[in-house]
C-alpha cells in the first residue's frame, strides 16, 4: 500500500511539472503575397492605389511597400490612366482626378512582371437629403436623453447596390459601420433612417458619410469583418483572407466608390 501511495504522488508530481515545460513550436514562414488596395472614389483627389507585401503573422514587422510596381486604371469606355507613385506603397492619379459614376473600372498592376487585374463597378448614390431632422427623446433604458437623429432618402436606382455607411459627431467618425443593401429600402419612395443607440445634444454637429459599392466588395467587407470580430486569445489561429475581387494571386481588394457626405449642427 505504501509504495501504490508513493508511486501516485510521482505520477502526480510528474503531471504538474509537465505543464509548467517550456514547449517552442517551430512554425514554418510562407513566401510573402502582393497586398493590393486600391479605393477609386468621387471625392477629388481621394483616389489610390497603394501596394504593399504580406507579413509572418507571428512576426510582424514595419510594412513592407512596394514602390517599383506599375497601376493603370482604364474606364468601360477604353479610357486609360496611369497612376504614378507617390510614397508609403500609394499610387495617385494627376491631380483633381475624379472618376465618373455609373461606370465600371478596371485596375491592372504589374509587380516583378507578375499581372493582377480587378474590376468594380462606381455605382451613385442614392439622393439623401442634406436636412436632418432632430427630435428631443427623454432618457429610455440605457439611453441618455437628447435628440433622435433621422436622416431621408430616397433609392431610383435599378438592381443590388450596396451602401458602407458611417456616422459620427462633431470631428469623429465612430468605428460603428452599417452595410446593407439597396434591396432592404423600398424603390422610389422618400424613406427615414434613425441614427441606432444615438443621442447627441444641442450644439453637436452630425456627421454621416456614405459610400456604394458592389456586390463583390461588399462580400470582402462582411467576410473582413467577421474575421475581426473573434476575441482575441492565445489559441486564436491565424485568420484566412477574405475573398477577394483581384485575380493573379494578391490578396486584398479593388473598390469603386461615389461618396456623399452630410454635417449639420443641432440647434
Amino acid at each position: 500500500m505504501r509504495l501504490l501511495k508513493y508511486f501516485i504522488y510521482l505520477l502526480i508530481f510528474g503531471l504538474f511539472t509537465s505543464c509548467t515545460e517550456k514547449v517552442d513550436v517551430q512554425l514554418g514562414k510562407t513566401a510573402p503575397v502582393v497586398v493590393i488596395e486600391g479605393y477609386i472614389a468621387t471625392e477629388v483627389d481621394s483616389s489610390y492605389v497603394r501596394l504593399s507585401l504580406t507579413q509572418d503573422y507571428f512576426n510582424p514587422t514595419t510594412p513592407v511597400y512596394i514602390d517599383n510596381g506599375t497601376v493603370e486604371i482604364t474606364d468601360d469606355k477604353g479610357n486609360s490612366l496611369v497612376f504614378t507613385y507617390a510614397g508609403e506603397g500609394k499610387y495617385k492619379g494627376p491631380a483633381g482626378y475624379i472618376p465618373d459614376t455609373s461606370t465600371e473600372y478596371s485596375l491592372r498592376v504589374v509587380v516583378d512582371g507578375k499581372e493582377y487585374t480587378a474590376k468594380s463597378m462606381l455605382y451613385p448614390m442614392f439622393d439623401v437629403d442634406p436636412i436632418l431632422e432632430f427630435k428631443y427623446q427623454p432618457a429610455s433604458g440605457f439611453l441618455s436623453e437628447g435628440y433622435s437623429v433621422t436622416y431621408y432618402s430616397t433609392d431610383n436606382r435599378p438592381g443590388e447596390i450596396y451602401t458602407r455607411f458611417n456616422f459620427g459627431q462633431n470631428d469623429t467618425i465612430f468605428d460603428q459601420e452599417i452595410l446593407f443593401s439597396s434591396k432592404d429600402i423600398k424603390k422610389n419612395q422618400r424613406v427615414p433612417f434613425e441614427l441606432p443607440f444615438y443621442r447627441p445634444q444641442s450644439g453637436d454637429s452630425v456627421i454621416m458619410q456614405f459610400r456604394s459599392i458592389d456586390i463583390p466588395v461588399a462580400r470582402y467587407l462582411e467576410a473582413l469583418s467577421n474575421l475581426n470580430s473573434g476575441a482575441p486569445g492565445p489559441f486564436q489561429t491565424p485568420p484566412a483572407n477574405p475573398p477577394t475581387n483581384i485575380s493573379g494571386g494578391a490578396v486584398g481588394y479593388f473598390m469603386c466608390t461615389d461618396v456623399v457626405r452630410i454635417g449639420q449642427k443641432i440647434p
